[in-house]
């Protein structure tokens, strides 16, 4: 019943460090391409004393929009894996 536990829990763990990577990587690329152009637009650039509450708004929605597209993700991979470990089984 539990054959293949310990590759269903190894690649689960892989799984989930990289989707916080990739939460991370998506998370702080849009808080510096904010503060890039926050600092750079010349119209913006002269109401905006201080570009860091606004990066901290452009990080945490660019978090919330990616741990909803690593869910799905997630869900996907694991899926495709109990199929394979359902065919090795079967093979």
């Amino acid at each position: 019943m539990l054959k293949h536990a310990a590759t269903f829990a190894f690649a689960s763990g892989v799984t989930a460090v990289l989707i916080f990577l990739g939460k991370m990587l998506v998370s702080i690329a849009a808080a510096i391409a904010g503060y890039f152009i926050l600092t750079n637009w010349v119209e913006v650039k002269d109401e905006i004393m201080e570009p860091l509450a606004p990066c901290v708004v452009f990080f945490l929605t660019a978090y919330l929009i990616s741990s909803i597209y690593m869910s799905i993700f997630s869900t996907s991979v694991l899926a495709i894996l109990q199929c394979f470990l359902v065919d090795v089984d079967i093979t």
